[in-house]
């Protein structure tokens, strides 16, 4: 038995040696792994973008000590930041845009990189603003806002006449097509859709396009028009139409003209509507020209910025809420957004 134990020993302390050398050749070969000192964060919608330290890590980049070693550029301009939290729980945030309609791609890429040679304070870290309220003044509870509706489905090669190269979708006649459009807290008033198509046919009849439009079952617009190229078709919604959240816009191309072919693209949609300044959701973004504004707290927001110049917004200050309001300063042609922690949006990739 002795010399068949021996045998069986030798045997599996030799398989031990070959793997352990495997082991130990697999190490020495991988070669060691270059810190990341710079990610593309990309961006498919405006918004208030958060990524966490941890996030970054995960792809090999480190946040570091403060602002100051860190860099946030899109289009080779500078954006400015703000870090919050510590250690994996660190986050960045920025205000992040979507590109334009020319643009040949649907994310817009923001570069952030380490930058160790920076000292003091960052130049992109944002600033805070925390001007008085104006005395004596009553603020504004109610804004015209305008929802921009659109999904980038279709390219088009030649977009000379609308300078859009994204289009939504095409209705062949007879067709119809229906979208949402989410209107938070409508207050009482009036408002305007515009949907903006481009016509794709032409005929000898005139006129020889033709669409109807209705918002909840309820018809706002009978539109016919000839020729081809862009058209914009307007209707007036009636107030007390609008529903607080999702309303259902349904456009139908009857195909009754006589033409051969009726054949109409929708580009995109804008609705203007009266709204509350009313943040019960997770984002409230706003524009006016009043002088100052008072928001209706249903979630206490965590940030509130003016993004009146987007790469560069101001942090005003969120902590002055009474009796469940929080006013602010505005100012002619400003731009803000409230945003609850539900409401900071990850970037599309990193």
């Amino acid at each position: 038995m002795a010399p068949i134990l021996d045998i069986v020993f030798r045997r599996l302390a030799a398989r031990l040696v070959v793997l352990l050398a495997l082991v130990a050749l697999a190490s020495c070969s991988r070669a060691p792994q270059a810190a990341v000192t710079s990610v593309k964060l990309l961006v498919d919608a405006d918004g208030v973008y958060q990524v966490t330290a941890g996030e970054l890590a995960a792809v090999g980049f480190e946040l570091g000590n403060g602002p100051g070693d860190l860099t946030l550029t899109a289009g080779g301009e500078p954006v400015a930041f703000e870090l919050t939290g510590r250690g994996r729980n660190q986050a960045l945030r920025f205000y992040g845009q979507a590109l334009g309609p020319e643009a040949h791609t649907a994310t817009n890429v923001y570069w952030l990189a380490q930058d160790p040679s920076a000292s003091g304070d960052a130049p992109g870290r944002i600033m805070e603003n925390r001007e008085p309220l104006p005395a004596g003044v009553t603020a504004a509870q109610v804004v015209t806002a305008t929802v921009h509706i659109e999904q980038q489905r279709q390219h088009r090669s030649d977009a000379a006449e609308t300078g859009d190269r994204w289009t939504w979708q095409t209705l062949f006649a007879p067709a119809d097509f229906e979208f949402k459009v989410n209107t938070p807290a409508p207050a009482d008033g009036s408002g305007v859709l515009r949907l903006y198509v481009v016509a794709n046919s032409q005929a000898e009849v005139n006129p020889d396009h033709h669409l109807t439009i209705a918002v909840n079952g309820m018809p706002v617009a009978d539109a016919t028009w000839d020729g081809l190229g862009p058209q914009v078709i307007t209707a007036t919604i009636p107030a007390g139409m609008l529903l607080d959240g999702d309303n259902a816009v349904r456009l139908a191309a009857p195909g009754d003209t006589g033409a051969p072919a009726d054949v109409v693209i929708l580009d995109r949609a804008e609705l203007a509507y009266v709204r509350r300044l009313i943040l019960d959701d997770e984002i409230l973004a706003f524009a006016g020209d009043a002088v100052a504004y008072a928001i209706e707290l249903a979630e206490q927001p965590v940030l509130l910025w003016d993004i009146t110049a987007p790469a560069q917004p101001v942090a005003l200050p969120v902590t002055d809420a009474q009796d469940g309001q929080l006013a602010m300063p505005g100012g002619a042609g400003r731009r803000f957004v409230a945003v609850t922690e539900r409401g900071l949006t990850k970037p599309a990739a990193i």
